[in-house]
């Protein structure tokens, strides 16, 4: 008999504890001892910087050019043609515009490789028995089509790298975890949307 009474009790025990335990607390949470920082959005992007860097990066390439021809320095020459080529999208580089910057580049190059081609073709003349006769297969054609797709291209990003910047400026968004105060008078997790509008 004392053995089960004495189960009765543990068991009784036992499960008091397990209910308690599995009850959810009842004390209301506490709020946070010092409030959450406000989510903070990327820096912006200057619009005068982007355009700067656009001018810059291509005036260097034009001095390489025309310093490696006056100097006859082919590294300094080769650098300029480079830097013509990708320096006009150093504006959209900086603002995030990758993508197109790789485009216009490769835009500029095409009408660089047209003009070469053009150039290349051009047959100053021909000597044969009775005199010498002047001709050119197409290549004023070829030179003025390259010639007009890389400056367009170049005019373009040029006069573009602001409105790129002021393009990333206003679809610069920002999600963040943050602390909000709960309606029972608590905190309560969740996720903070920012943005520029």
């Amino acid at each position: 008999m004392r053995i089960v009474l004495l189960a009765a009790i543990v068991v009784t025990v036992l499960s008091g504890a397990v209910t308690a335990h599995a009850q959810p607390s009842m004390t209301p949470l506490q709020p946070l001892e010092q409030p959450q920082p406000a989510p903070r959005l990327p820096a912006a992007k200057d619009e005068t910087a982007a355009t700067a860097l656009a001018l810059g990066a291509t005036a260097l390439g034009y001095i390489l050019v025309f310093t490696g021809i006056r100097d006859e320095n082919p590294t300094a020459g080769w650098s300029g043609i480079l830097l013509t080529v990708i320096g006009p999208s150093a504006g959209h580089v900086y603002a995030g515009e990758n993508a197109h910057a790789g485009e216009l580049s490769l835009i500029r190059a095409g009408g660089l490789m047209t003009m070469v081609l053009g150039f290349a073709s051009t047959d100053s003349g021909k000597c044969v028995e009775g005199g010498c006769s002047s001709s050119s297969s197409g290549s004023p054609v070829l030179i003025a089509l390259g010639a007009g797709v890389f400056l367009g291209a170049t005019i373009y990003d040029l006069y573009d790298a602001h409105r790129a910047a002021a393009r990333t400026n206003a679809r610069e968004w920002l999600v963040t975890p943050t602390m909000m105060q709960a309606t029972g008078g608590g905190v309560a997790p969740a996720l903070a949307l920012a943005g520029r509008f």
